[in-house]
């Protein structure tokens, strides 16, 4: 999940009233994002000019609904956490009188509403914070009060669970029946803990730095039942996999490795970028029966790979990463041989800072060339399936194309407009349609920032 940007912290959220509105079938709409999809619809956030509202789509062309209409005006920035939990959909929203607290939809107005005010007694809002996770009916999630809640979705079934301070943000992980976590209790620091939902099963799982000293532990990623994380033993970060109990929780990375990022499960394998030092960091891969191992030297000597934006497609990982000449589109199976480029960048072609997205059978990008300027790609992963979806602008002029997020095949994201910045659209995965999804103007060339809540 990616960090908010600074401005975001300058964001003034105002309170919020739901208004029950009759559908709109067609509007124009700013700035869309939090695409997410629930049942048979996709849910997301835009303004109309007079407000951010809560919308939802089938996918067709114009289908857009209202879902909610939220009053008075409010950032972009009052939404995060988007969750769906069976027929429910939890996402925080932010209110001056509340603070950034639960809400869900069942995609009614009506049906829209605070699931519980976590801190009534005082004039001073509880806000969320960026940790969540869903098991069976339940929505897992921490607040600033770092107590670990989970809910059903009604009032009384909001509770906190187990005697522990959740105090890494992004650092949860649903495996199976539990909930993995970095935690903290007075007798052992800040450690990996686990809960099955109950008090009795909040437990910590290895005291991986002893006594009050902290491990700080996070980056998960899974294979199986066995989870892979980063903590800290003395003062070095390092690997590690845990299947759960104190014995199977141990070091797997190779000893003086550092700088780990990008830790990434393509289900029966984890891939993860380090080095000897930060600066000469490569892709390296491991799993439940085999030790960690470079995969290959991509970087130019000590410069390192400089991955970005890795996404799994079909078992295969995707990525940009740098030769020590240009940036390119990468593809890897976990073996030399199997990791090559899939479009090298050239004067003739770019590929764009913007998160690659993997949905379908096809992941998503940007790319610039001088003839078309700043598009939408996509690629099957070989080098004659890699190729611009649509010319928004035709010629060279730059479009502002904001990948949101990639929805059962299809790719729901927004362009800037001529009379309305960041309308949705979406890209059908399998003809390619581009189809809007409210009233749209005239597409044109923008500055843009990517969807922050994929």
């Amino acid at each position: 999940m990616k960090t908010l940007p600074l401005f975001a912290a300058l964001v003034i959220a105002m309170s919020v009233t739901i208004k029950p509105v009759a559908a709109q079938v067609c509007e124009p709409l700013t700035s869309a994002g939090n695409f997410t999809l629930m049942g048979e619809h996709v849910y997301y956030t835009a303004s109309d000019g007079e407000g951010w509202k809560l919308y939802r789509t089938d996918g067709t062309a114009n289908s857009t609904d209202l879902v909610s209409e939220l009053l008075p005006d409010l950032p972009l920035y009052a939404f995060s956490l988007f969750q769906p939990v069976g027929d429910k959909l939890f996402f925080t929203l932010s209110d001056t009188v509340t603070g950034d607290q639960l809400w869900k939809t069942d995609g009614t107005a009506a049906g829209t509403v605070l699931v519980k005010d976590l801190n009534p007694t005082t004039t001073e809002p509880l806000h969320l914070v960026r940790s969540s996770a869903a098991m069976g009916s339940n929505y897992y999630f921490v607040a600033d009060d770092n107590r670990l809640y989970k809910t059903d979705g009604t009032s009384a079934g909001t509770t906190t669970v187990g005697n522990i301070r959740v105090t890494q943000q992004d650092a949860m992980l649903q495996v199976g029946n539990y909930i993995y976590m970095n935690a903290e209790h007075p007798d052992t620091g800040q450690e990996l803990w686990r809960t099955d939902g109950t008090d009795a099963g909040t437990t910590l799982v290895k005291d991986i730095a002893p006594g009050t000293a902290h491990s700080y532990v996070q980056k998960f990623a899974a294979v199986g039942d066995t989870i892979y994380f980063t903590a800290r033993n003395s003062s070095q970060d390092q690997l590690w996999k845990s299947d759960g109990t104190a014995d199977g929780t141990v070091v797997v990375s190779p000893s003086g490795q550092v700088g780990f990022s990008n830790i990434i499960s393509t289900g029966d394998k984890v891939f993860y970028e380090a080095g000897s030092s930060f600066n000469n960091r490569e892709l390296w891969v491991t799993s439940p029966t085999s030790a960690p191992m470079q995969v290959k030297e991509i970087g130019s000597g000590s410069a390192g790979a400089d991955i970005w934006y890795p996404v799994v497609l079909n078992g295969i990982l995707y990525f940009t990463a740098h030769d020590g000449t240009s940036r390119s589109l990468w593809r890897s199976d976990g073996t030399s041989q199997g990791t090559y480029i899939v479009k090298q960048a050239s004067s003739d072609w770019q590929i764009g800072i913007v998160p690659i997205i993997a949905t379908g059978d096809a992941i998503y990008f940007t790319a610039v060339t001088p003839a078309t300027g700043h598009e939408i790609w996509k690629s099957d992963g070989t080098a004659q399936g890699t190729r611009q979806v649509k010319d928004f602008i035709p010629g060279s002029a730059y479009a502002t194309p904001i990948v949101g997020a990639g929805v059962a095949g299809d790719l729901y994201l927004t362009y800037a407009l001529e009379n309305a910045l960041f309308s949705p659209y979406k890209i059908d995965g399998s003809t390619d349609a581009v189809l809007p999804l409210s009233c749209p103007g005239e597409v044109r060339a923008g500055i843009g920032f990517w969807n922050l809540y994929e």
